[in-house]
């Protein structure tokens, strides 16, 4: 019974000996959890007839067997440990309930990706694959393809004689659009005339047979073209003659000559000489 009770107040002294070396922390069980709270100066220290081990690793585990044999669960020894360690001064990684990362191969790295999700390729945007790695954890983004062609639709304004037309061309997927220009028509004109005449200007109008859109251009006069002298009425022994020039166009007459008449005396003359 003696050498129990010597075992117990030993273990404690382990927990109180790791714990004074800050003396500002104090570690106790209390309904099955580990709560630091701060002790009051000169607080007793309990001793034993057993040496207290020097090595801190040592002390560490003869604390966790010693809360083990008390019936604590080994998830709340883990809560208290951290506080424990820094008492005890050393590192994070003493505690033997860190979880350690298991170290891999390179290669078993790379071959432990797995395609988590895919995000289709659109218009803008190529296929994107989100791969996990199922070893570290880690996730990584890939393109593996490129974007898809446009799907466009056209939209046709006419030109007109005048004005350009266009193509507007729309992506049915993304929306995206441009235009090209379709030049403008001209006119397509035709032409009726109405010929001059000697003395009247004639007329070209042209009118577009796509808009209507017409004008007009003078064409002069032509002037009359004379034609030779043309005796129209012979001069006799009694009578004068005539002779006209026309114009061969419009057959107006533009001069008349008198041709007198063949008699050698006039018609005057002999009057007179009969009276007398």
């Amino acid at each position: 019974m003696k050498k129990n009770s010597l075992k117990v107040l030993s273990c404690l002294a382990c927990i109180c000996c790791a714990l004074v070396i800050c003396p500002a922390l104090n570690v106790q069980a209390k309904k099955g959890w580990v709560k630091v709270q701060e002790c009051s100066p000169g607080a007793p220290v309990i001793y034993s007839e057993y040496e207290i081990p020097d090595d801190p690793y040592v002390r560490l585990n003869n604390c966790i067997q010693w809360l083990r044999e008390q019936g604590w669960s080994e998830e709340h020894i883990a809560v208290g440990i951290p506080q424990v360690l820094e008492s005890l001064g050393l590192p994070p990684e003493a505690n033997p309930y860190k979880k350690k990362t298991p170290k891999y191969t390179q290669e078993q790295i790379d071959a432990a990706w797995e395609e988590a999700s895919r995000t289709e390729a659109t218009c803008t945007k190529g296929t994107t694959v989100e791969y996990k790695n199922s070893l570290t954890g880690k996730t990584k983004t890939e393109e593996i393809s490129g974007p898809i062609d446009h799907a466009y639709e056209k939209t046709t304004t006419e030109s007109t004689c005048i004005s350009e037309g266009f193509d507007t061309f729309t992506c049915s997927v993304c929306g995206d659009s441009y235009e090209e220009v379709l030049p403008a028509v001209g006119h397509s004109y035709e032409k009726v005339t109405v010929d001059p005449t000697c003395i009247a200007d004639g007329t070209d109008t042209y009118t577009c047979t796509t808009c209507g859109d017409s004008y007009k251009e003078s064409i002069p006069a032509l002037g009359h073209s004379e034609g030779e002298a043309v005796i129209s009425k012979k001069p006799r022994a009694f009578s004068e003659g005539e002779q006209t020039i026309s114009c061969i166009t419009c057959g107006e007459v533009l001069e008349s000559i008198i041709l007198p008449q063949k008699f050698p005396l006039s018609i005057k003359l002999l009057l007179l000489v009969v009276l007398r």
